[in-house]
């Protein structure tokens, strides 16, 4: 479920087409993710491949790293604020969000309530600029 401003923080971004494809591939992603669970709310085999794939591995050895990740402690601390959102079905309730699809080029992110489970819904809060740069 789309937060009703998930997508505001892109205004004023110019617009870029691998950036879009990627946006578009990061999203799909987390929607066959959710989708893999079995009647008991476990994961599938499927959606144990799709964390293993893209939410899984750490940068270095020429590596990026994986698609989807967890902000550092120290993100999570300085950038806490900003990196909470209005819960998109509760009025006055809020999500702290830093779980994040990446786009490298430009820096865009993707955030999302964490973690997904079968019995509750997963939310995109936000779709724009690296919150954490500088």
């Amino acid at each position: 479920m789309f937060a009703a401003d998930a997508f505001a923080y892109l205004e004023g971004c110019p617009f870029v087409s691998g950036a879009a494809y990627r946006l578009l591939f990061i999203l799909d992603t987390l929607h066959r993710f959710k989708s893999c669970f079995d009647s008991d709310g476990r994961r599938t085999a499927e959606g144990h491949e799709i964390y293993r794939d893209f939410f899984a591995g750490k940068k270095g050895e020429g590596g990026r790293g994986a698609v989807f990740s967890d902000s550092s402690d120290s993100e999570k601390s300085k950038f806490k604020q900003e990196m909470t959102f209005g819960h998109p079905e509760k009025t006055g309730k809020t999500l702290f969000c830093p779980w994040h699809g990446k786009v490298q080029t430009p820096q865009l992110r993707v955030h999302f309530s964490w973690p997904v489970r079968a019995d509750e819904a997963l939310y995109v809060v936000y779709v724009g600029p690296k919150i954490t740069k500088g």
